[in-house]
């Protein structure tokens, strides 16, 4: 039987980041209280679509799980299979 998914809780986040970021914090702030939501999500092993959580056999497999419509945040899921390193990733802003 597989487990029961709660997609809830991932709408949940994106509304609370959505809320946090129109709060206009300071970036530490924005930092700090994001990281405390993000980790409250992932806490559960529940809220990832299976379509979204699918390792590619070769590689990691990237899924964009949001884009958010004001263009301030995506949210993207990276898989890997079972046994495969890790690949170095690079994340930068484009300024």
């Amino acid at each position: 039987m597989t487990q029961a998914r709660h997609p809830e809780r991932l709408r949940a986040f994106i509304g609370a980041l959505a809320e946090l970021i129109d709060s206009n914090p300071r970036e530490g702030d924005l930092l700090h209280r994001g990281g405390k939501l993000l980790s409250q999500l992932v806490s559960h092993d529940d809220w990832l679509p299976e379509d979204f959580a699918k390792p590619d056999p070769e590689r990691y497999q990237q899924y964009l799980l949001h884009a958010d419509s004001r263009q301030r945040f995506s949210i993207v899921s990276f898989v890997w299979g079972r046994g495969k390193a890790r690949q170095s990733m690079t994340i930068g802003s484009g300024g």
